[in-house]
């Protein structure tokens, strides 16, 4: 049996572990070794289900691994369907700005993570949206490229605008699959930076999400209000 991982107290919503899954079983990879090797069940969990934030971690990398793809969070992320991420797509695309939706994620995050934080800055033409993710909880890279592909997904949406990119700058290397970061983030990425962050033009924070987006939710009030 694998050592089960450290565990500080950190959880998160099981969503993110569900874009992971949704993946595995798009790429026709199975998925519950790695679940088990990380510490987490072989069974599917809820979206709004609480699970260590180190092994859902840790589940992204081994994950990645078993694909050999180390572009496999990025994907992950930006194919995650609408709703399943249930109560992030909540928040931000039935906002009545993009910008609203963005500083409602970044408000909200506390009620589904107690491990890491969005930071939002105003600076110049450009929003920094910046990753407070604590190194102690081990290698993020996956995690980080699925929030980015999952966040650029949903900008996209909201702006309609299916060629959006922005800079983009992570914390960890280079990855060895350059090609499929480039192609759904574009050129202006820069990698071993000090902070995972994203700079959201500004140009198209007053753009108001289409309503339409709001159909694909399973729910149309937050997780709290459910009976």
């Amino acid at each position: 049996m694998p050592a089960e991982p450290k565990h500080t107290g950190a959880v998160t919503f099981g969503a993110a572990c569900l874009a992971v899954i949704d993946r595995m079983e798009h790429l026709e990879v199975p998925w519950k070794d790695a679940a088990l090797k990380a510490g987490l069940s072989a069974v599917r969990p809820e979206t709004d289900d609480f699970l260590p934030f180190e092994a859902v971690l840790r589940f992204c990398e081994e994950c990645a691994l078993e694909c050999g793809d180390d572009a496999f969070g990025l994907n992950a992320g930006y194919h995650a369907s609408i709703g399943q991420g249930d109560f992030a797509d909540y928040v931000t695309i039935t906002s009545p700005s993009v910008e609203e939706g963005i500083k409602n994620w970044a408000r909200f995050l506390r009620l589904t993570t107690n491990a890491w934080t969005l930071e939002l800055t105003s600076i110049g033409d450009h929003l920094r949206c910046r990753y407070q993710i604590p190194d102690h909880f081990g290698p993020r890279a996956q995690y980080v490229d699925m929030i980015v592909g999952y966040g650029l997904s949903r900008l996209r949406l909201m702006t309609r605008d299916p060629d959006l990119t922005y800079r983009a700058e992570f914390t960890h290397p280079p990855p060895n699959n350059m090609a499929e970061f480039n192609k759904l983030l574009g050129d202006d990425i820069a990698f071993g930076c000090e902070f995972d962050r994203q700079f959201i033009p500004n140009s198209c924070l007053k753009l108001q999400p289409p309503k339409y987006l709001g159909c694909h939710l399973r729910y149309k009030m937050p997780w709290w209000h459910k009976k």
